[in-house]
């Protein structure tokens, strides 16, 4: 992460150079192909020994998907899961998980909606509960969460979203913006028994016996995004980061005891994106990831929603 932080501080104090947003007024419709890998990661970590932590993560499936927009006025998107053959050894997972994203100028609007049922233990052989290259399975471990996320750009002619996420316009030179934004999410897990495996209660104080929560979060949020463009060549590289504080209020239940209390939480989004604009053709990748982090009395909670892209495509 400090990487991003360091590029990002060196673009915002780098020269100001001349920006300009070509908006392709002859194209009507820009449609790619991708393939996107989504993933979700819920950890519970031991305040106590920040080194101790579990990482739970739903067996999700690639996928291969289309994408056409018309006109920056509106956009479809059609995907498919590809099959996977990991099952017994990560365990199945029924989900639904959608997700949408809509760049237009000043703006930015994130929606999620995703809900998981059955979740793996990434790290269950470093912590003793599977030997080395299998998997602690949790089957009851139910998980929802929805978010909106808001972020507004203050020099949209200097840094365009719609350039490096949709392709629908191109950013002609370097240039860069400071972000703000508004985020709202709500998460909710449940298992009927103990979220922490028994084994490890010693390790997680006393919340180790947690079962079940409602966490809603708004925050506020405030970073800076700039976008590295090769105008010869039409190369580019667009990054952003962002922090946001918030309050968050929480119910959720330890053993038989169920709890209620308004603390604060915090957040860090960031974005990467880079490839080749052309006048006819297109590609690059996307790399998008979302962090909330918050405190129990013994445990810290956070939540990790993440996308990875690879696409192609052209201007009709």
């Amino acid at each position: 992460m400090k990487w991003l932080w360091i590029i990002l501080f060196g673009a915002i104090w780098s020269p100001d150079l001349r920006s300009e947003i070509n908006r392709f007024p002859g194209v009507d419709w820009t449609p790619k192909i991708f393939v996107e890998v989504p993933g979700y990661v819920y950890r519970v970590q031991a305040l106590s020994d920040l080194e101790t932590e579990l990482a739970f993560q739903p067996n999700t499936r690639s996928l291969l998907g289309f994408y056409i927009n018309y006109r920056d006025v509106f956009g479809v998107r059609f995907s498919f899961r590809i099959p996977q053959e990991d099952e017994e050894i990560r365990g199945p997972t029924t989900y639904e998980d959608w997700r949408f994203s809509f760049a237009y100028d000043s703006f930015h609007l994130q929606l999620n909606l995703m809900e998981y049922r059955g979740f793996y233990i990434e790290n269950s052989g470093d912590l003793g509960l599977t030997s080395q290259g299998q998997y602690y399975f949790a089957s009851d471990l139910k998980i929802r969460q929805a978010s909106s996320n808001l972020t507004y750009i203050l020099s949209p002619e200097k840094f365009s979203l719609m350039s490096a996420l949709d392709q629908t316009v191109r950013q002609e030179f370097s240039g860069g913006s400071y972000l703000l934004g508004l985020v709202y999410a709500e998460t909710l897990w449940d298992h009927p028994q103990f979220i922490i495996p028994v084994p490890l209660h010693n390790l997680f104080g006393e919340d180790a016996e947690l079962r079940a929560g409602l966490f809603r979060t708004l925050s506020f949020k405030a970073g800076y995004g700039y976008s590295f463009v090769h105008p010869q060549r039409k190369w580019f590289l667009s990054l952003s980061g962002m922090f946001g504080l918030g309050v968050q209020q929480r119910t959720y239940q330890v053993g038989q005891q169920m709890l209620s209390e308004w603390r604060e939480a915090y957040k860090i989004d960031v974005f990467l994106s880079g490839g080749y604009a052309g006048e006819r053709y297109f590609t690059g990748f996307l790399a998008v990831a979302d962090d909330t982090h918050s405190r129990l009395n013994s445990v810290g909670v956070s939540t990790n929603v993440y996308a990875l892209q690879l696409f192609a495509g052209l201007r009709l």
